[in-house]
């Protein structure tokens, strides 16, 4: 019984399922009752011990089929290199190992409160795996990991006075300047190409002006302007604990100390620019919440852009994931009162992705 020793095994040493403990058990029993999913989580777990958190991502995971064990499948695949993660943490340096398990509960109960049922779906899966890899940190009050940074736009700096811009590679834009397919963004009048060029002189390319595409391109001279962040560069991404501390001051601290613990305990990255993607980045925040409040000054220090977003991220990080219609949403706060509002008049908030340069 291999994975019930696994957990077994865990258990005795870091405490990690609590009140999951019995049905995660009860889950691995069943997995060793059941010969051709026992052979789908072996044969993809040696793939996945073998692959870097990126290609973790590129594994399709089987619908569940609503029983516990279609539920919690995707566990034993983690499972199967979590001893692996124990040793790449304290071979680097960190003794919070202990701290990162507690992300096996915290996904069951977030995929509950989703589904009414405890589990681990795709998008669970794939933020485990960036601590399975040991691609992720503590620096409060945020987690930071290591990654690639994301497609969709490179970053320009002018080499005399300093200016930041984005600039788009190749896609679809919706009429409003948001990228074609996101929500409300579907209409096909109005929408564009942008096109992405460089040559040996110059940046030819649709600018982000005012968080939105610019219709028109672009032409920005290299003997002006520098290519200072590019897709596929590794950067420092910033994830967001549900109330984390905001003020300035700990944000700042937090990147500072972001970036000398990369450099120290990951100099092979390289990685010296702060990313994120979240539906905290959208401008509309600084209009519900006002320009000085803690998410829009936090905000407000990014180079941002616009990404193909559903709009709905707030669902389970604002307000409850299932809910009855927008009518029911709570309106507790500023932050509630003004989203349910937007949603109500049949508005979105889409998610934004931007970048820190220094």
């Amino acid at each position: 019984m291999k994975y019930v020793n696994i957990i077994k095994e865990l258990e005795s040493k870091y405490p990690t399922f609590g009140e999951y403990l019995d049905l995660v058990l009860e889950a691995a029993e069943q997995l060793h009752n059941d010969p051709e999913r026992l052979k789908w989580v072996e044969e993809t777990s040696a793939y996945y011990k073998s692959c870097t958190e990126l290609g973790s991502w590129e594994i399709t995971l089987p619908e569940t089929d609503g029983t516990l064990l279609g539920d919690m499948l995707p566990l034993f695949i983690l499972l199967d290199s979590v001893f692996d993660m124990i040793d790449k943490y304290i071979s680097r340096g960190f003794d919070d190992v202990d701290v990162h398990l507690q992300q096996f509960p915290r996904s069951l109960l977030a995929v509950q409160k989703r589904t009414g049922r405890p589990g681990i779906n795709q998008m669970y899966f794939e933020w485990i795996s960036v601590f399975i890899k040991c691609m992720i940190f503590n620096c409060l009050p945020f987690r930071m990991n290591i990654n690639r940074q994301r497609d969709g736009a490179i970053f320009l700096k002018n080499r005399h006075s300093g200016e930041k811009v984005a600039m788009m590679t190749e896609q679809k834009i919706h009429r409003s300047g948001l990228v074609f397919g996101s929500a409300g963004c579907t209409d096909e009048e109005g929408s564009f190409e942008t096109i992405f060029e460089e040559t040996d002189t110059e940046f030819v390319g649709h600018l982000v002006r005012n968080f939105l595409v610019e219709k028109k391109p672009s032409r920005l001279l290299k003997s002006e302007w520098e290519c200072v962040l590019r897709p596929g560069d590794y950067v420092i991404c910033q994830h967001i604990p549900s109330g984390a501390d905001l003020t300035p001051e700990k944000v700042t601290a937090a990147f500072k100390k972001a970036k000398d613990i990369v450099a120290k305990y990951y100099p092979e990255y390289n990685a010296k620019c702060i990313s994120c993607n979240t539906w905290m980045y959208n401008p509309k925040i600084a209009e519900i919440l006002g320009e000085d409040s803690k998410i829009a000054q936090m905000g407000a220090r990014f180079l941002r852009f616009p990404i193909k977003s559903n709009a709905t991220d707030v669902f389970g990080f604002v307000f409850p994931a299932m809910y009855d219609g927008y009518e029911s949403l709570p309106e507790n706060t500023r932050l509630e009162r003004g989203l349910k509002k937007l949603y109500l008049e049949g508005g979105y908030l889409h998610n934004y992705a931007g970048v820190i340069i220094d």
